[in-house]
């Protein structure tokens, strides 16, 4: 049964050394499951593991807790992952220890004040942690939806500041299938959001 519940029937007669590090963690999971405690304790559950199988093992952790009635307790690094499925937060330091919900820790401050690096904080708003960035112009936005969103990111993540009031060095209007940037009397119109991105760090180049 707890083989079933991980999803590795099909491991169930292949030598731990055959299997990828996903497989194993899940492994290790049924085990710990198969124990039948009413607390399970796992230590970096996610280390070593790409992207999709650190999602699909914290989702098998909270399918255990709240399907299973079991405690899960776990020490983690991922906490992008962290923030968006567990339902307490242990944040310890050198100097203190704070529980609560992952919202709460937003909320206090506590997650900006977990890296002592001047280049890394959390955005309470979107609740990822970002690299800090000196902005190399100012751009005016305008659009709508989804292409809208990811557009800012893209700008945000090569270090263009979004004005809303303030004079832009340039505009960017977010259509349905194109991304037009004006600059004064230059105006150009790009199919996604690398040919844009592409063309503004050129131009910056090319002005220096």
């Amino acid at each position: 049964n707890a083989i079933s519940l991980v999803g590795i029937d099909k491991l169930s007669d292949r030598s731990v050394l055959q299997i990828s590090d996903g497989e194993r963690q899940r492994a290790m999971i049924a085990r710990a499951l198969a124990q039948d405690t009413p607390v399970i304790l796992l230590d970096e559950p996610t280390a070593y593991l790409d992207i999709s199988n650190k999602y699909e093992i914290f989702h098998l952790l909270q399918v255990m807790a709240s399907e299973k009635n079991k405690t899960v307790i776990l020490s983690t690094h991922d906490l992008n992952i962290a923030l968006r499925e567990v339902d307490k937060l242990w944040i310890i330091t050198e100097s203190s220890c704070w529980q609560g919900a992952p919202e709460d820790a937003a909320l206090s401050g506590r997650l900006d004040q977990l890296f002592k690096n001047e280049h890394i904080g959390f955005d309470s708003a979107e609740g990822e942690f970002f690299f800090k960035k000196k902005f190399k112009a100012k751009a005016g936005v305008e659009g709508e939806g989804i292409p809208l969103l990811w557009t800012l990111k893209a700008l945000n993540r090569k270090g263009y500041r979004i004005v809303v009031k303030a004079e832009p060095d340039f505009i960017i209007r977010v259509n349905k299938n194109s991304w037009e940037y004006q600059a004064g009397s230059v105006s150009k119109i790009f199919e996604n959001i690398y040919q844009l991105i592409l063309f503004l760090d050129r131009d910056r180049f090319n002005r220096q």
